[in-house]
């Protein structure tokens, strides 16, 4: 049913790798780490892609990034939608060409999905079918988030418990392999990614960022306020300004989300605050699920094992 995988391990192997929850420092060591090689920077992480997403990504700054090149930041507009083969094409041609310069590069972010395809290669999934897609579509918009997420439930519970409610792009695409295939979605990303891929080659390192769950909560508090306080709001309202209607992927952000409700009247500030940082820490909980299965990453006990992160 699905073609052989495409193997990337041989050019990943030659990175090193920070991986990690929201909120955990990532950025920080990265950087660390890059002015003591001279490596550059490619950013693994689905919300940085988009160009205004700045504030609410942590996005590196002019002066970091005039510093150390950043590769894979501010490629989309709000607007638009990328697969994650578009994805994993675009990182192998960028991360080929840094190592062809003869140059070192970190491979930093928290998208778990995207490191997935780092270390296992880029499979492919069942056919799509557009008809079937939009009729999934209409029915998740007129059953609302919390039914439809129960459909998914009861036919592929483990998918569901990794899939938020609110996340209606990957609920539709694994109802839509369910159809179209008869095997759940599950099954499929189970036989992908199976084997554990060698480690890096040479003084390169992959890790992961490990933060007891109370201390990475306060962090990721402390983060939302002050980025609110530092005026994601007028970024949101800029960007609404800017771009109009976002696409379902940027519409989803957690963060964005939440102020975008709030430009739209559905939402107190205060309320949009508290909402932020739950739905921070509902993410960071299932990035640090998908990196401790990662047998391939080193835990970076933090704050103790943090080098300047």
């Amino acid at each position: 049913m699905f073609r052989e995988k495409e193997s990337a391990l041989p050019w990943v192997r030659r990175c090193s790798v920070i991986a990690g929850p929201t909120g955990s420092g990532k950025s920080e060591l990265a950087i660390s780490w890059a002015r003591k090689s001279g490596a550059e920077i490619v950013c693994v992480d689905s919300m940085t892609l988009f160009r205004g997403f700045d504030l609410g990504t942590a996005k590196p700054g002019p002066a970091i990034r005039a510093e150390i090149p950043h590769h894979l930041l501010d490629l989309l507009d709000p607007g638009e939608d990328a697969s994650a083969g578009w994805w994993f094409d675009l990182a192998r041609q960028t991360i080929q060409s840094i190592l062809g310069e003869g140059k070192k590069a970190i491979l930093v972010g928290g998208t778990a999905l995207y490191f997935q395809l780092l270390f296992h290669g880029m499979a492919q999934a069942p056919p799509r079918s557009d008809v079937i897609r939009r009729r999934l579509e209409e029915e998740a918009l007129a059953e609302g988030p919390l039914e439809f997420h129960k459909r998914l439930a009861e036919k592929d519970p483990t998918a569901a418990k990794r899939i938020h409610p609110n996340d209606s792009r990957r609920l539709v695409r694994a109802l839509e392999v369910l159809e179209l295939t008869g095997e759940t979605i599950t099954k499929f990303q189970a036989q992908w990614g199976r084997e554990v891929p060698e480690g890096p080659e040479g003084d390169e390192r992959w890790v992961w960022l490990a933060w007891p769950r109370n201390l990475l909560r306060e962090r990721i508090a402390l983060r939302s306020r002050e980025m609110i306080q530092g005026g994601w709001m007028e970024e949101v309202r800029d960007l609404k300004a800017r771009y109009g209607e976002w696409g379902k992927t940027a519409s989803q952000a957690v963060g964005y989300c939440q102020l975008m409700d709030v430009v739209h009247g559905k939402l107190s500030l205060p309320e949009a605050e508290r909402k932020i940082i739950e739905g921070t820490c509902q993410v960071a909980k299932r990035q640090e699920t998908w990196f401790r299965s990662m047998s391939m990453l080193t835990p970076l006990i933090c704050p103790m094992g943090q080098e300047g992160g």
